[in-house]
């Protein structure tokens, strides 16, 4: 949240070894593709990228990272 206007992050998630975490990103967010599923193997990595243009949150996942 209080993301200002053309900021961007880029987060690194990590799954423990139970794996199967999920995420619920609220409504704002709109995904490239239309996933915001993140991969469920224990250790996997995951990177989510976005940019906020003022409403929306514009976000890339890119999954797998074994």
């Amino acid at each position: 949240t209080n993301m200002l206007t053309g900021g961007s992050i880029t987060l690194i998630i990590t799954q423990d070894g139970t794996g199967s975490r999920t995420m619920s990103p609220n409504a704002s967010y709109k995904f490239a593709g239309g996933s915001s599923t993140l991969s469920t193997g224990s250790g996997d990595i995951d990177v989510l990228s976005i940019f906020y243009d003022g409403t929306n949150y514009l976000a890339s996942l890119s999954t797998d990272f074994s």
